[in-house]
């Protein structure tokens, strides 16, 4: 039923065609001329363009400019990755060395030092206590 009812459309339209030319034959000029011109140059100006470009060759290039475009991107986002994890440690980093400044990091308590470590430390004081006092440098002794 589907392929009768094509066949019959199609027999309409060979005979609208016929009919229409023989009406602008009689008639002299042709019916909605300038749109059929503009028409006529558009199906024109497409069938030069498939005849003459070599779309493997469009494809081609525009599948490595993609390729590039995304490349980039993903170079631009792992160093945008790579600074704010720079970012972040560099304050962690700063944010120590704070600490172990104004004294906030406590010291290792006595009782976990090694006896030489202590005996070292106890040595230290000591010898500065035993040694005399000497002159800053760029001081004048009295």
């Amino acid at each position: 039923m589907t392929s009768l009812l094509l066949i019959l459309f199609s027999i309409a339209l060979a005979a609208a065609f016929l009919a229409l030319t023989r009406f602008e034959r009689s008639r002299g000029r042709r019916v909605f001329a300038p749109q059929r011109e503009r028409l006529d140059h558009e199906v024109t100006r497409a069938l030069f363009i498939m005849e003459h470009v070599d779309f493997a060759a469009f494809a081609r290039d525009n599948v490595r400019a993609l390729a590039l475009s995304i490349s980039h991107d993903i170079a631009h986002l792992s160093l945008q990755i790579v600074r704010a994890t720079e970012r972040v440690l560099t304050q962690a980093v700063r944010h120590l060395r704070h600490r172990a400044i104004s004294g906030e990091v406590a010291a290792p308590s006595v009782e976990m030092t090694r006896p030489f470590v202590k005996t070292m430390a106890r040595f230290k004081r000591e010898l500065q206590d035993t040694r005399p006092q000497m002159p800053e440098f760029g001081e004048q002794m009295s």
